[in-house]
């Protein structure tokens, strides 16, 4: 008998539209992702998850309002969801500020293939 796979819902915060249009196209063709809900920003993002409470939540290092209010999601990270991955053109830029954190970093030039990595390492810790 075949095992069945284990889904990983996603939260996708990304500004702008047609970027996070294009990366809900490309999740959705792995049969493990969900995404369970999308925002423009970091405000907007804390919010859902907190309603909905994703395995994962992927956000843009350059979504806005990031620093007023995405550091915060980033740095709560297991008190929402299981992990926390931050997508970013410049990774060195974004590493100081979520030290302290067990959030994993994916450049934009690292490929798809480590960004589903990452959010496939990043839903499989525990609860």
């Amino acid at each position: 008998m075949a095992r069945s796979k284990t889904l990983t819902t996603v939260l996708l915060i990304e500004y702008p539209p047609a970027v996070r249009d294009a990366l809900r196209a490309r999740l959705s063709l792995e049969s493990d992702l969900v995404i369970v809900g999308e925002a423009d920003d970091a405000p907007q993002g804390i919010l859902l998850a907190q309603a909905l409470e994703p395995d994962v939540v992927l956000i843009d290092a350059e979504t806005p309002d990031l620093d007023a209010a995405g550091i915060v999601l980033v740095r709560a990270g297991r008190s929402v969801c299981r992990g926390i991955v931050v997508l970013s053109q410049h990774a060195a830029a974004i590493a100081g500020r979520v030290t302290g954190t067990s959030a994993f970093i994916v450049t934009r030039h690292a490929g798809q293939a480590s960004l589903v990595g990452a959010i496939r390492s990043a839903g499989s810790r525990a609860a």
